[in-house]
């Protein structure tokens, strides 16, 4: 055997050998924004692993046990035990999606997705999106588009889980739910590689010293609201807790981006609370439409602890909607937007938004309670719970099946009841 073409043979091969070269494999999208292999894997990875155990542990302190809102389309033979959907349900709204959104904004945070000094972004030679991603991605939007609205919206998926549980029992369930966990990673790549584009497009301002040591007070103070936000989801967990528990997202998910000195945070945010403003001043107007004196006396008598907790609650909320208006239109704020060469100017449209929202509602509430149903539902429920009582119409809501749903409060100077009746029109 002829050495010198052994070796010549062997010297092409390590010419090819990527490793023997010393040339490090191309690195992907996820690898460049995170500056490393590990903290790639770590932000697609580990937010499943905390929604995962989030999920468990929510589902064992109940959150996620209120009847869905279209219950009335599901069999009730099959649901009468509705708690067959909750882990499943509360893997689907953890792991698909809060988790995306959290590793999705830990991305746009990345200083080489952020512009440099001079303006220009870091990002203009990052590495392209594999075709591969593009499938993997594509997949996880479609599961969220069908997963989430399905448990979370629709009655599709308390069917399908309540079913699963019927055919085979508590090993159902959790089956169920750790498939949901496994294919929960594909709706956090499809959040990673929408955050790249978006931020490639799109990179995050670079902000003054003075700016971001402005924001970062607003940016913690929100995540510290969110906190409290979830503490009242606790709290209210067997009524509805829906609405803090949004809250809690948007302002834990806005405080992030603000601390880390983003300026269209920022933005957003006083946008969002010159609507609140809006808001909490109307809230003078609004009161006497959907709660009469003698209701608020009733209150105040019956559980004066709660509602005085309550308004402070509304009290607080607009004292924090005021004051973070101010923060994010700090002078050095401002500078730094023209500094970006980005608008200054009053949120006017959520002015005129919130001015809006408060006309509907008033629209409605006067709608409501001088309605038809209103005067049948307070007709039905004086029957009911006795003439002792004057009633309030709370809310209503009918099914497909012309069945109507009427929440009413009864009170007297000294109780108030839950009244609530139905009946077929």
């Amino acid at each position: 055997m002829d050495d010198s073409n052994t070796t010549q043979g062997q010297e092409g091969l390590a010419h090819e050998d990527p490793v023997h070269d010393g040339v490090a494999p191309p690195e992907t999208f996820l690898e460049w924004a995170m500056e490393g292999r590990f903290q790639a894997r770590a932000v697609t990875i580990l937010p499943v692993v905390v929604g995962a155990g989030l999920a468990i542990l929510g589902t064992l302190f109940h959150f996620g046990e209120h009847v869905p809102l279209l219950m009335w389309s599901i069999p009730w033979d099959l649901t009468a035990n509705y708690r067959c959907v909750v882990l499943p349900g509360n893997v689907v709204l953890y792991c698909l999606v809060l988790v995306p959104l959290a590793s999705a904004l830990i991305l746009m945070t990345q200083p080489r997705l952020r512009s440099s000094a001079d303006g220009l972004p870091r990002s203009r030679n990052a590495p392209e999106i594999d075709a591969g991603t593009w499938v993997v991605a594509a997949v996880g939007l479609l599961l969220v588009a069908t997963l989430a609205p399905a448990f979370e919206l629709f009655g599709a998926g308390w069917t399908f889980a309540c079913r699963i549980q019927d055919l085979y029992g508590m090993g159902g369930r959790i089956a169920l739910a750790a498939m949901l966990v496994l294919v929960s990673p594909a709706a956090t790549i499809a959040a990673l590689t929408l955050a790249y584009c978006y931020r490639r497009r799109f990179p995050m301002t670079a902000a003054t010293p003075a700016a971001v040591k402005a924001l970062k007070p607003v940016g913690t103070v929100l995540m510290t609201a969110g906190l409290v936000c979830i503490g009242y989801a606790a709290w209210t967990v067997h009524s509805d807790p829906v609405n803090a528990g949004i809250t809690a997202i948007a302002f834990g998910a806005a405080g992030f981006l603000i601390t880390k000195g983003s300026l269209g945070a920022a933005r957003f945010m006083g946008w969002w609370n010159a609507v609140g403003i809006v808001g909490g001043l109307s809230a003078v107007v609004t009161v006497p439409l959907n709660l009469p004196l003698t209701l608020i006396e009733a209150k105040f008598h019956v559980a004066p602890v709660a509602t005085a907790f309550e308004t402070a609650i509304l009290l607080a909320s607009f004292a924090l909607a005021l004051w973070i208006y101010q923060a994010v239109r700090a002078p050095a704020v401002l500078s730094a937007r023209r500094a970006a060469e980005l608008t200054v100017a009053h949120p006017w449209t959520a002015f005129a938004l919130g001015v809006l929202l408060v006309a509907y509602q008033v629209f409605m509430m006067v709608q409501m309670q001088n309605s038809a149903i209103a005067e049948e539902a307070i007709r039905r429920a004086r029957t009911k719970y006795g003439s002792q009582y004057a009633f309030q119409v709370a809310g209503y809501s009918s099914s497909g099946r012309k069945h109507v749903f009427v929440t009413l409060l009864g009170y007297t100077a000294t109780e108030i009841i839950d009244a609530d009746v139905d009946w077929e029109r």
